[in-house]
Formats: structure tokens, sequence, C-alpha cells
């Protein structure tokens, strides 16, 4: 009932923030940071057709708490599971669960780029060597839970199409084979 108001506040935004408290969790375990923050992000810059900024107060420790740009945010946690050998371990403990896990991260993470842009291309080219292109890691993904490698792969090709990810002709190829062999 309220549209045009809405809309002519969206006009008004300059910066989307949201509290991230607990290191229980992290904002690429599950979808609802980037479908609220991420989606607000996107409405404002519909609407206003200006860039907005995407801050995350970040209050995990109260007595030092600070403000960051989601984009580091993301790297961070990017680096603290999605790349890390440490957590990668801990996930294949817990088989199709692990797996499960790892594929949920990584389709958040292309959430956040697909609302807020706040994705570096590295990352996704990150991914792709960690979970695609290292024949172990796919293998284990394919035996445990092949829906989750399949997913992965998928939502890479996803990032190239919408132009989120640019990578070499060679590595676009070689996603489309090992993406029809898991098919």
């Amino acid at each position: 009932k309220r549209r045009e108001e809405f809309v002519n506040s969206l006009k008004k935004v300059n910066v989307t923030f949201r509290c991230h408290y607990t290191d229980e969790w992290d904002i690429l375990d599950d979808d609802c940071p980037y479908a609220y923050q991420g989606g607000l992000t996107l409405a404002v810059k519909h609407y206003s057709g200006k860039e907005v900024e995407t801050l995350i107060g970040d209050t995990r420790n109260p007595l030092r708490a600070k403000v960051v740009d989601a984009r580091d945010e993301v790297e961070r946690v990017v680096r603290n599971s999605l790349l890390n050998d440490e957590w990668i371990e801990g996930m294949k403990q817990h088989n199709y669960k692990g797996a499960s896990d790892i594929m949920k991260k990584i389709v958040n993470l292309f959430g956040w780029q697909a609302t807020a842009k706040v994705v570096d291309e590295w990352i996704f080219s990150e991914i792709a060597d960690k979970y695609v292109f290292n024949e172990q890691m796919r293998k284990w993904l394919m035996d445990v839970n092949v829906y989750s490698a399949e997913e992965i792969v998928k939502r890479l090709l996803e990032a190239i199409q919408r132009g989120y990810w640019n990578p070499a002709e060679d590595v676009k190829r070689k996603l489309v084979e090992i993406y029809s062999e898991i098919e």
C-alpha cells in the first residue's frame, strides 16, 4: 500500500548496514544476510541509480567493534573457511553433510555477488581451483555428495554467464567438461 513511499525512501539511501555479532556462524552460512542486505543494496541501486556502500558492523568482540566493507568481510570469511585447508578437512569428516555445507557457502557467496556485487573475481578462480580443478577434491565431492559437486560447478558457470567472473577460455571449457562429467 505504501510502495511509492518505500521507493522514495530507497532513493535516499547511501549505505546498507547490518551487524554481525558472532563467530558461531558467518555471512556465508545462510542466505539471509545476502538476501536481506544484498537485496536491499540491489533495490537501492535499482531505484536510485547510484552505487551504495555495503557495510557490516563487526561486533564479534564487543570491545573491538568496527565497521567493515562487505567486500572485506566476504574475503575474510572465504579465507577462513572455503580456502582454509584445515576447515576443509574438518568438513570432509562429515562426508555428505560436509560437502553440502561447502556447497551452501559457495551458493551464498554467489548470492552476495548477485545482489551486492561484493565478491572479487579472484575468489571465483580460487574456488574453481580448490573444489573443481583439484581432482582429489572433486572426486571426494562426487563420491560423498554428487549434488553438491554439481551445484558448485553450476554456480561457477552461472558466475561466468552473468559476467561476475571472466576466466580464460580454457578454464571455461574445462568447467563445462567437468559439469558434463558430473551430470
